[in-house]
């Protein structure tokens, strides 16, 4: 499974920005943006949308919650992803 981190990374490098033009724009900076990139922070709900807005792509598209959608309840996917963050996670609109 692609990490939200990685996906972040690639939207970021196929819109030819570095982490510093990047945490810039978004008003945060490129150490905090290398640690969502690379997982080692979990991405703020507002990051997540300013994402979804400055690159004009579905907030789905950036996290891992349509995985959701492949088990029979909330409850058998928390349980197959121990990693599961509520600060990461959101429902869809």
């Amino acid at each position: 499974m692609v990490t939200v981190g990685t996906r972040l990374r690639i939207i970021r490098k196929d819109a030819g920005l570095s982490q510093v033009e990047l945490g810039k724009l978004a008003g945060s900076n490129q150490s905090a943006i290398n640690r969502y990139e690379t997982d080692r922070a979990a991405v703020p709900y507002r990051m997540l949308i300013w994402y979804a807005q400055y690159f004009d792509i579905h907030e789905l598209q950036l996290t891992n919650a349509e995985d959701r959608y492949r088990f029979r309840s909330a409850e058998e996917y928390v349980r197959r992803k121990p990693d599961w963050s509520e600060e990461a996670f959101f429902e869809p609109e």
